[in-house]
């Protein structure tokens, strides 16, 4: 089929932050074609190619105007409808142009090339639109929204392809989003993850959370003091290292000269006395064997050399064992500082009794979710709002401490690592949140043993209301009879006015619900391989036809 060549401005797949390919646009707008002479003779071209005129100038707003003059004017118009819609496409309003598009659909009855450029439109705007959704990835709701319209997109361009097999574009764009719906799977995944977790934490007292807090700075105290620890170990063992390096330098010195009797003697003598040191391990042996080397006459040189060899490599693990230890005090330290500061406000929130209510999180920090939502709008009783505002303000303190720590670690940078300079303060500020946090817990034991169990107990509660209002919705679409069910689904079908379509839709969205991260990626290897043996299949045979001269383009 000879296609027009059409636009193709690439964007980006900013959304899902894609690397590898990027989606192509739409086709070129449908320019006035031959058609029968409509009543009051010539208006419905007019319109067209007033419309087309306005459209090339980037005035939108106006060419629809002369473009739906021209649908009154040829009320059968699948062109006029089409370019609506391509209207609405420049400017962005996806959701108006997919409603125009399946209008055109409607009325494009024999003209292929025309419904291949309609289908082709639809499918992108249906991919523009899906990326809107996708672009909110902390909704599930918006994912699943985009999820939908991506496999609306891809049966939309496996259409033009059942009718033009050798559009491009439309093989590209479906590889995207093939892409597009593994990455979505992904996320979803990791949104239940997340969901589940915070579901967790929020169904604990403070009394809980802080003994949960203590324990994680305990752990993190103790990585920053092994940190410390190897830099102490890799400074004595640099010192031990300067001692051989620096009998190392006399040996090649002295080489083999016979007559350097004094100072052949006075090598052999700080050998001797490096030897003996309890405190050198890593390299001990070798300079045993150099100075046993030495009083046979021969040279010290090598055993010293394997001394300082070890021991660089000793000093070299350290180093590496440092840098790993204090980024992952680091990540672990980010944790329970958002930790802290989402219990800060789960607390003011109850204290305000009003949803939404956060405390300022510390400079540098982005704001956290919020720790256990209220239990109820009551009014607390005086003594246990004064032991909670007690428990905040303690576990605001150790929340600031932590972020003063963070600053000391620095951003993560394999380039600049942690400086070891800051250890001290490190261990330091730790310490300082540690202690502000066993004395919120102090506080917070203090609690009603009912107002620290009430939190869980509600949400508990809440869990199993949702647990029955499910089990009940499924129980009354068990009882519903097959024929009923099918007679519903085929009236919100004929709604849509894509019956057949829809049902397509359905099982593609039902099996792609089933698929791992594992069987997305072979879905898609299948897919490309399965598209690569069909344009090998259709080169053969238009060579063939073609009395063995190539005829096809090489997209």
């Amino acid at each position: 089929m000879n296609r027009r060549k059409e636009s193709r401005p690439a964007s980006s797949l900013s959304p899902m932050n894609c690397r590898i390919v990027a989606l192509r646009g739409t086709s070129a707008l449908v320019l006035l074609l031959t058609v029968a002479a409509p009543a009051r003779g010539g208006e419905y071209e007019r319109f067209l190619r007033e419309g087309n005129e306005l459209y090339a100038r980037g005035d939108y707003a106006r060419a629809e105007e002369q473009y739906i003059k021209s649908r009154e004017e040829k009320q059968d118009s699948a062109i006029a409808r089409f370019n609506i819609g391509n209207t609405y496409f420049a400017r962005q309003d996806y959701e108006r142009a997919i409603e125009h598009y399946l209008e055109a659909l409607n009325w494009v009855r024999a003209d292929r090339e025309l419904e291949t450029r309609v289908r082709y439109n639809l499918a992108t705007a249906r991919v523009r639109e899906s990326e809107r959704s996708i672009g909110d990835v902390t909704s599930p709701q918006k994912v699943q929204t985009g999820l939908e319209l991506l496999r609306q997109a891809i049966t939309t361009y496996r259409d033009v392809l059942e009718i033009d097999p050798d559009h491009a574009d439309a093989r590209h764009n479906l590889a995207v989003c093939q892409l597009r719906i593994k990455q979505l799977l992904d996320t979803l995944k990791r949104l239940r993850e997340e969901a589940a977790k915070q579901q967790e934490e929020e169904g604990k007292s403070p009394v809980e959370i802080l003994r949960e807090l203590i324990a994680e700075e305990e752990e993190e105290i103790g990585l920053t003091r092994a940190a410390a620890g190897a830099v102490a170990e890799r400074e004595r063992l640099a010192g031990q290292r300067q001692r051989i390096a620096t009998a190392h330098r006399k040996a090649e010195l002295l080489g083999d000269d016979p007559t350097a009797t004094a100072a052949r003697q006075g090598l052999l003598a700080e050998l001797a006395e490096i030897e003996a040191d309890p405190a050198i391990v890593i390299g001990g042996a070798e300079v045993s064997r150099a100075r046993k080397e030495l009083e046979a006459g021969e040279s010290a040189g090598p055993g010293l050399a394997d001394a300082t060899r070890r021991l660089d490599a000793a000093t070299g693990e350290l180093d590496t064992r440092v840098v790993e230890t204090l980024e992952t005090d680091r990540e672990k330290q980010t944790a329970t500082r958002d930790k802290a500061a989402g219990l800060v406000a789960g607390i003011r929130q109850r204290l305000e009794g009003a949803q939404g209510a956060t405390v300022v999180p510390p400079p540098g920090q982005a704001q956290q979710p919020p720790g256990p939502p209220a239990p109820g709008s009551e009014p607390l009783p005086a003594e246990v709002a004064e032991i909670l505002e007690k428990v905040s303000e303690h576990t605001q303190q150790a929340a600031f401490l932590m972020d003063g720590v963070l600053q000391l670690f620095g951003p993560p940078d394999d380039q600049q690592p942690t400086p070891v300079g800051a250890i001290p303060g490190i261990i330091s500020g730790q310490e300082g949140a540690l202690e502000a946090l066993r004395k919120a817990l102090e506080e917070a034991e203090k609690l009603p043993r009912d107002e620290q169990q009430q939190q869980q107990q509600q949400n508990n509660q809440q869990q199993q209301n949702d647990q029955q209002q499910s089990d009940q919705q499924q129980e009354q679409d068990d009882d519903k009879p097959k024929d009923e069910q099918q007679g519903e689904n085929e009236d919100r079908e004929s709604e849509q006015g894509q019956d057949q379509q829809a049902k397509q839709e359905q099982q593609s969205r039902e099996q792609e619900q089933q698929l791992s991260e594992e069987e997305a990626e072979e879905l898609l290897r299948r897919f490309l391989r399965r598209e690569r043996e069909r344009e090998k299949d259709r080169k053969q045979r238009r060579v063939i036809q073609g009395g063995g001269r190539r005829i096809d383009k090489d997209w």
